[in-house]
């Protein structure tokens, strides 16, 4: 986020400290390889911001996982324990009731912490998301604003672009 936030920065610097048109209240000359270049850098850098978002919804994953090994050893030691109480033969009644007790006390556990761990996997996902979305928002406001001036610079030269300009594939030879 912080690089991508950089480059955005970046691109605002560059546009606030362009040389101004004269008589174009606000508009400025910028270079436009200089913004492909802003541009193709902050395309590099969006996966890897989205790839920060699925590594959190991969944690949300693993603290699910662990949660469900958690409660399955915890229900494994209960029952163990509960089968230790009746091997024992101390009043059978007695043990049989313990048992019961823990096994219900171990899923009631375990329930919890399934439910707790999917609350936090969930809140995980939507930070994510809405961490993703502000940061695309933003992105998209600062381009608009970005090609709206190279916009208004190219129609108050009110200059035809030349046959062999026209088109990006030919400027950049791309």
């Amino acid at each position: 986020m912080d690089e991508l936030v950089k480059m955005i920065n970046e691109l605002e610097e560059m546009i606030r400290e362009s040389k101004s048109l004269p008589f174009s209240s606000g508009k400025v000359v910028i270079e436009a390889d200089l913004i492909l270049e802003h541009l193709d850098r902050m395309r590099v850098a969006i996966p890897s911001e989205v790839g920060k978002a699925k590594a959190l919804l991969g944690k949300r994953d693993d603290i699910v996982h662990s949660a469900v090994q958690e409660a399955e050893r915890y229900m494994e030691d209960s029952k163990k324990q509960a089968e230790k109480i009746l091997n024992e033969q101390e009043i059978v009644v007695l043990a049989q009731q313990k048992a019961d007790d823990i096994i219900q006390s171990a899923q009631e556990q375990a329930q919890a912490i399934v439910e707790d761990a999917n609350k936090e996997a969930e809140t995980l996902r939507t930070d994510a998301d809405h961490y993703a979305y502000h940061l695309m928002e933003h992105m998209e406001l600062v381009l608009k604003k970005g090609l709206e001036t190279v916009q208004q610079g190219k129609d108050e030269l009110g200059m035809p672009a030349p046959e062999e300009e026209i088109g990006r594939d030919n400027r950049y030879g791309r």
